[in-house]
């Protein structure tokens, strides 16, 4: 019993602490009824599939490439929007790929732009989610 029990106890342990909570559940489908089921979304990699399934809405990118174009620029894409500083940047990122939210799950790092004046929080908790305003855009002028 002891030699079994210890080993089932952390693996146990191991895989409670890679799922998600039930506050992120609750987030994330208050976020899918906000947008309407119609909106795309910039979340880490390894989360995407959470808030494809929970708030039904599509990311920039999730661990399933094979249902997506140009993977590598996406996945940079999404990985410079979570770590830039330049709210800018981020903007220029969002407006490409026409997304309107951004999730911060509480394993990462929050966004370093979120108080700036084109990102709203909408979510304050562990995990914290964003939204663009919309009439924020990078353009070129020549």
């Amino acid at each position: 019993f002891i030699t079994t029990a210890v080993p089932a106890w952390a693996l146990v342990q191991g895989e409670l602490q890679g799922t998600i909570s039930q506050e992120e559940v609750s987030a994330l489908g208050e976020l899918g009824r906000r947008a309407g089921y119609a909106g795309v979304v910039f979340a880490p990699v390894s989360y995407g599939h959470y808030v494809e399934y929970f708030a039904g809405l599509e990311t920039v990118v999730d661990g399933y490439y094979l249902l997506r174009s140009n993977v590598p620029e996406r996945y940079r894409d999404v990985e410079r929007a979570l770590k830039t500083f330049s709210e800018t940047e981020a903007v220029g990122t969002f407006n490409k790929y026409n997304a309107s939210y951004i999730v911060v799950p509480p394993q990462v790092q929050d966004i370093k732009y979120g108080a700036g004046k084109c990102f709203k929080r909408i979510h304050a908790t562990r995990i914290r989610i964003y939204e663009i305003d919309r009439a924020c855009e990078v353009r070129v002028i020549k």
